[in-house]
């Protein structure tokens, strides 16, 4: 964990009093001489359409959500005795956060009236009015901030980007950085505000935040460390601003065929699309992320308008590699033709590493993207093979549309990409051993949804890319070839296809006879404090089946129990012997299989045992220490795992019921009514991004994940875009 920096040390106080600075009129200052900037007179409404106004509690963290034509922001309070604010903008995927220091005593934070976080806590869409000719559109938010602590000091502040936010959570010590921290600090004398401000990096770009004293609530600088205090408990005004360039919001009665009933979903989904992408998820992915947009325009694209549809679709194929020899800045590996971009880097954040290049852009601006990830490589063709199986009339014109970036037509990006496909699974062609599927990339730690260090167990073979995704995008490219009248390449992939078969046989663990699994699980529920008697749902007589979540460089199967089944029910049919199996590991109960009163778990590592694996500089670990309740891809819940494995079992049910033995038809309908029964416990907050659990009374218990505990190794986003499928994939009327 980084120690907290002071605020004077990360910032440049260029001034105590506004009054005693000279010319306040610069470009970030807070306004005239001696005037109130957050006087109400400076500011005009927001032009838009429609209003989104809506939040949820987490934990100790209140999420307010605002958005209406140009200006959308999202505000985090979080209570208790680390108080802290975020401001997170999908314009840029810009942000601001003020930690506080740590109070001896809890105390709640919150916006607005207290009560009306449901209700988006009184937030303001604002734009201020330009002071001169020359200066941009500052577009913001405003609400009141209200805390029953009577006295806070700021530990560290720091407006920029999302992704510094983000690095700031996970330990990179800024003071290595002080381009990224410049702010500014003026105390405007007579009107108790506090002016923070910053230009950006590589740019005509500001950011400002505003804070006013309300109500006897005082704002000092004390030496560079901002104090706001009240004996009746400090209130304060709070307005955020930026001139990053807005995204065009595809407004909430435009995403759907039939608008659904106003929910905090649909609310969710609307904030985080636009023309320009579909955004991952608010706060710590307001941003394009290749794999997040196509899973959720697989099972969204039902009911989807055509501009949504499109709008990801096309996010993701502008951002395809095209370009040789162009070399990854972080692991050194060559970038592939045809290669999906995973995330991308914007505005500040890609301004100051392109500032760190040997030969930097031009413009630093220029944004970056990472192309680190493999499963995303695999999920367009089926993703768009679906699309256009509904909708043949879009395909002419579809792949006839011209690429932004380089004037190449969406066919040739889309081929390049199924060339790609067709060039990683071929090895597996030629000898169907575990050493030619398709692996992590050399020297990646990462490849796939389970994107944490410890996500696959340290494993480099991942189930999910190889069992699912690799079968699924080459018969998508059978199909992709042929639209394009491709006859050999079609033929080359239907080769493929035949090869690629009984992949789930390199992955099936099936050597633990019941009596050493009841002993494992009996063992393992103690050391989590859970009740051991769900032993008794595994058979005695007979060795206990699952699939390993992966293996490693030399073929040795990772033996965590995990969720990732619904990327083979919803893109393969695969065999009865396997639909089986994993019925009866949905629904039996954690530990003994995933199921709990929570949710599913992603992962189960109560067969592991004493198993451990090697991390990278030669050391061991146990596989039951990496996941764990408090692991981001441990035994934790994913809202949208549940709603894929959901959505793969009623395909399954509605393609192959006719196909598929009585016997087998009955355990899938029995899990998906099971699976829909824990998913709805969980309905207030299942748009957001994961939940955890306690032990009480050997019971899990419902705990939020990353706001209550330090231990918790990420935060969980209030909206995640892959969360909010729910408003397509339901629970069918049988259950």
């Amino acid at each position: 964990m980084l120690e907290k920096i002071p605020l004077l040390a990360v910032v440049m106080v260029t001034c105590s009093v506004i009054a005693s600075c000279g010319d306040a009129d610069d470009d970030n200052g807070p306004g005239p001489l001696g005037a109130d900037p957050t006087d109400r007179s400076n500011f005009e409404e927001p032009a838009g359409q429609q209003q989104l106004a809506f939040g949820v509690q987490e934990g100790n963290i209140r999420n307010y959500f605002y958005r209406r034509g140009p200006v959308a922001a999202h505000l985090l309070t979080r209570s208790g005795n680390q108080p802290r604010i975020i401001v997170a903008f999908p314009a840029g995927n810009q942000g601001m956060g003020v930690w506080f220091r740590e109070l001896d005593r809890e105390a709640e934070f919150w916006a607005g009236d207290w009560g009306t976080v449901g209700s988006g806590g009184g937030v303001e869409g604002v734009v201020r009015k330009a002071r001169d000719a020359a200066e941009k559109p500052m577009r913001g938010i405003r609400t009141t901030v209200q805390s029953e602590a009577t006295s806070v000091r700021v530990e560290f502040a720091m407006m920029g980007n999302v992704r510094s936010l983000r690095d700031y959570l996970y330990g990179f010590d800024f003071s290595t950085a002080p381009e990224l921290t410049n702010n500014k600090i003026d105390v405007v004398a007579g009107h108790d505000v506090v002016a923070v401000s910053r230009t950006q990096i590589g740019g005509d770009y500001h950011m400002e935040l505003l804070l006013k004293g309300l109500d006897g609530t005082e704002l000092v600088d004390n030496n560079g460390t901002i104090v706001i205090f009240n004996k009746a408990g400090i209130k304060f005004d709070l307005i955020a601003l930026t001139d990053d360039d807005p995204l065009t919001p595809i407004e909430k009665t435009d995403l759907f065929n039939q608008t659904p009933a106003d929910s905090f979903e649909l609310d969710a989904l609307a904030f985080l699309s636009y023309a320009e992408k579909l955004q991952a998820g608010s706060w710590r992915f307001l941003s394009y992320f290749g794999r997040d947009t196509l899973l959720s325009l697989r099972m969204l694209m039902a009911e989807l308008t055509f501009p949504v549809i499109e709008a990801g679709l096309s996010s993701v194929i502008e951002r395809i590699n095209l370009t040789e020899d162009i070399e990854d800045p972080t692991f050194g590996f060559a970038i592939d033709i045809g290669d999906i971009a995973h995330e991308e880097e914007l505005a500040d954040f890609a301004a100051y590493r392109n500032s760190k290049e040997a030969s930097p852009p031009a413009d630093l601006r220029t944004p970056r993207y990472d192309y680190k990830m493999i499963d995303d490589d695999f999920i367009l063709a089926p993703v768009l093979a679906e699309y256009f199986a509904d909708y043949p009339a879009s395909f002419d014109g579809f792949m006839a549309r011209m690429r932004t970036s380089d004037n190449k037509t969406y066919q040739e990006a889309i081929e390049a990409n199924l060339q790609l496909v067709l060039d990683r699974a071929t090895p597996y062609m030629s000898g169907a051993s575990p050493d030619n599927l398709v692996a992590l990339k050399s020297g990646v730690p990462v490849g796939e949804w389970r994107d944490s260090t410890e996500g696959l167990g340290y494993g480099r073979v991942a189930f999910n890319v190889n069992v699912a995704l690799v079968p699924a995008a080459l018969k998508a490219a059978v199909d992709l070839y042929t639209r394009f009248q491709n006859s050999a390449k079609a033929a080359e992939a239907e080769a493929l296809v035949a090869a690629w078969v009984d992949i789930d046989q390199h992955f099936l663990i099936d050597t633990v006879t019941g009596a050493q699994a009841r002993e494992l699980v009996t063992s393992y529920a103690g050391e989590i404090a859970l009740d051991n008697s769900v032993v008794s749902q595994i058979p005695n007589d007979e060795n206990l089946e699952y699939y390993a979540i992966a293996l490693d460089d030399d073929g040795n199967k990772i033996p965590i129990m995990h969720s990732d089944h619904g990327f083979v029910m919803l893109f393969t049919d695969p065999d009865e012997a396997y639909l089986k199996r994993i019925a009866r590991s949905i629904t039996r109960t954690f530990p003994a299989g995933l199921f709990s009163d929570v949710g599913v778990m992603v992962a189960n590592p109560a067969l592991a045992g004493d198993a451990t694996v090697t991390v990278p500089g030669g050391s061991t670990v146990k596989l039951t220490s990496i996941f764990t309740n408090s692991h981001y891809h441990g035994t934790v819940v994913w809202s949208w795992q549940q709603a894929m494995l959901a959505a793969g079992i009623r395909r399954q049910l509605d393609e192959r019921s006719d196909d598929l033995q009585i016997g087998t038809v009955a355990a899938l309908a029995k899990a998906e009514c099971d699976l829909w029964a824990t998913i709805d416990k969980a309905n207030q907050v299942r748009a957001g991004e994961l939940w955890t659990w306690d032990a009480v009374g050997g019971k899990p218990q419902y705990r939020f994940f990353g706001y209550n505990r330090s231990n918790d190794t990420e935060e969980s986003n209030a909206a995640q875009l892959w969360s909010t499928v729910y408003l397509v994939v339901k629970p069918p009327a049988q259950c």
